[in-house]
Parts: structure tokens; sequence; C-alpha cells
């Protein structure tokens, strides 16, 4: 019985996909430096795009109040930029496609059905005894 169970086990090991664990949380491929072909890869670059143009904003509101008596960067010494290239405002993904259970199309199976004589209840698994 017990080996019949490991078997049963052991096939849906083998059928069902890898686990989640070792996944990576962030929609980004440090390898190639890409983002994943999936609506959370999207939504990823565009919140990476919206944080640039901010920053980039930011840089120009800094320049344009900084008053200076040189024309130059006294740190660097090279001419002052007048503005920061601003990069165009980014486009959303759009909505959040609907998720699929992946256990809709699922068979409801017994445990106790792997058992010959024994069946699952509230006090345990086997006959139980009356004290």
């Amino acid at each position: 019985m017990e080996q019949k169970f490991e078997d049963i086990k052991l096939q849906e090991l083998k059928e069902s996909e890898i686990p989640a664990l070792n996944r990576s949380s962030v929609k980004y491929n440090m390898i190639n430096l890409q983002y994943e072909d999936s609506y959370d890869g999207a939504e990823l670059k565009y919140r990476d795009d919206v944080m640039k143009r901010n920053m980039a904003m930011a840089a120009n509101r800094g320049l344009r109040h900084m008053k200076s008596s040189v024309d130059y960067d006294p740190i660097t010494g090279l001419p002052t930029r007048s503005k920061v290239p601003v990069p165009p405002a980014p486009v959303a993904p759009g909505p959040r496609p609907e998720k699929v259970d992946p256990r809709e199309g699922m068979e409801h199976f017994r445990v106790d059905s792997l058992y010959v004589n024994e069946k699952e209840s509230h006090d345990g698994v086997g006959r139980q005894r009356a004290y």
C-alpha cells in the first residue's frame, strides 16, 4: 500500500512544474539585462521609466534654481549644462490580465481511497476503540 502511494506521489512530482522557490521575484533578467516578457515585466519597466523621468525633472529643477558667478562646474571644470535631457513620459502597461486558477480543472481526490481498510475521521486514521 505504502509503495503504491509513493509511486503516485513520485509520478505527480515528475508531471508538476518546477517549484517557485528558486524563481526570482524580480521580473528582470540580470544576465541579459532585459525585462521579462510578461505583464509584471512591463509593469516593472514602466515604474523604472517613471523614476528615471522624475529624476531628470528634479535635476532640471535644481539647475534652474542654482545661481553661480561662473559658467563652468567648479568640481569637474566642464561647462555647465543648462538642462538635463528628460525622457518622454512612459506609457502604462494597461490593466492586469485575469489570473487563471491552476486547480480549476482538477478532479477531487480522496486520500482515503489510497488505503483499503483504513478510513480517515476526525478521531484519527483507522478503526478507533471506545474507552
